[in-house]
């Protein structure tokens, strides 16, 4: 991506950034790696399909305190754990339920069968 080349204006508290393409800029937050929870302007046509964009990327922020980023990137990386465990999970439930479905049409068919046989006993 591109440095920061856009134009700014500012409105009394807001600023606002305009990126190469002469299309406001969108703020966004960066949620991976050692950058997680910096603020930066980005493309105003990001994301919008069809559309070329130009490439325009600033940081909002300086570098930000290291910790913030430490403890964003670690709180990142658990959801991250928690999400793989909790389709893990899932997909135990659904064997765990497949393999109680199977258990009960096996008794089901052993049952039908004993019922049957008990029948055709009884007949002779």
């Amino acid at each position: 991506m591109s440095s920061a080349s856009g134009s700014s204006n500012t409105h009394g508290s807001v600023r606002t950034r305009y990126c190469d393409c002469g299309v406001e800029s969108k703020l966004a937050t960066c949620w991976v790696g050692d950058n997680a929870g910096r603020r930066f302007y980005g493309c105003g046509k990001y994301h919008v399909y069809g559309r070329r964009m130009c490439g325009f990327f600033q940081w909002d922020d300086g570098e930000g305190n290291a910790r913030e980023r430490k403890v964003i990137s670690g709180l990142i990386r658990k959801i991250e754990v928690h999400k793989k465990n909790e389709m893990y999970l899932t997909r135990c439930c659904v064997i765990g339920w497949g393999l109680c479905a199977a258990l009960l049409l096996v008794i089901v068919m052993l049952l039908v069968k004993i019922y049957r046989t008990k029948a055709r006993n009884e007949r002779e």
